[in-house]
């Protein structure tokens, strides 16, 4: 694994824990950020990041000179890409992934089992969720086209458990959203009156979340409900894959590079090696 190959560039059983996540922790980044932005995955085309920076963790000395080294093969980021990202032919597993890693993060923050694990085992008992049914007919505003557009956008996605996925596929939003209301905080936040009676919600969305992080009603338009989420998630990818959080320093920071403040207290989630399945990515299904 890639990780794997950068820890063993380095020398050094002091730095050896602090090697194996920061690389981990690199991989993981590179992954998302390539995803978002429709950039294959493929280990061939991964290659080339990874394999330039072992000969240079040879040469570092602390777990400050690491995560230098290997913030400086990071392309410049840009999480503004994950508005438009969604599902495509071919990226189910990326979009699961993120998706997983976004719902898993909130619930941690809600004080609530962390069941990453669960959201990406093999046996992929979690379906991706589309909040509209399949039926641009109730859309007359938007072409079919269109609507199957905005539909597979992120935003327009959640994280659902197989039987229930199955049970609520064609129901209408506003059937879908009182079901939802037994789930997790992502998809729950959309049934009305959840978040007034959830005060660990209300104080993990503000002040910076309030606005993105609620409900739209019973029947809101298709694209105000992506876009909003959308920019939800594009703040949550902005905390969970901050390169300083992640022990990765960049060069020249930008805005996405670092944010104008932390969410909440809430630890960060990390694509942690030391975990006896491997890396997060992996198991997601990634071919790495």
């Amino acid at each position: 694994m890639y990780s794997d190959t950068i820890a063993n560039g380095a020398g050094g059983l002091n730095l050896s824990l602090s090697r194996t996540q920061d690389g981990s922790n690199f991989v993981d980044l590179l992954v998302v950020h390539r995803a978002i932005h429709d950039e294959s995955t493929r280990p061939d085309d991964l290659n080339r990041a990874v394999l330039d920076a072992v000969p240079l963790v040879r040469d570092c000395n602390s777990a400050e000179d690491l995560g230098a080294v290997l913030g400086a093969q990071l392309p410049q980021l840009d999480f503004e890409a994950i508005l438009g990202f969604g599902l495509r032919g071919d990226n189910r597993a990326q979009v699961r992934y993120i998706l997983a890693r976004l719902t898993a993060y909130v619930q941690q923050a809600m004080d609530q089992e962390n069941i990453i694990e669960r959201y990406l085992a093999e046996e992929r008992a979690w379906h991706i969720e589309h909040l509209f049914p399949d039926h641009p007919d109730r859309h007359p505003d938007l072409t079919p086209r269109q609507f199957r557009a905005i539909r597979n956008r992120i935003g327009g996605l959640g994280l659902l458990s197989a039987p229930d996925n199955t049970s609520v596929r064609d129901l209408p939003y506003e059937k879908k959203i009182t079901w939802y209301r037994r789930h997790n905080a992502l998809l729950a936040v959309l049934s009305p009156g959840y978040q007034q009676r959830n005060p660990a919600l209300r104080k993990f969305a503000q002040p910076r979340l309030e606005k993105l992080m609620h409900d739209f009603g019973s029947s809101p338009s298709l694209q105000e409900v992506v876009e909003t989420r959308g920019r939800l998630f594009h703040a949550l990818a902005q905390h969970i894959w901050n390169p300083e959080k992640l022990g990765l320093a960049i060069p020249n920071p930008t805005q996405d590079d670092k944010p104008d403040a932390p969410l909440t207290g809430v630890p960060q989630l990390t694509c942690d090696l030391v975990h006896d399945r491997g890396c997060w990515c992996r198991s997601a299904g990634f071919d790495l």
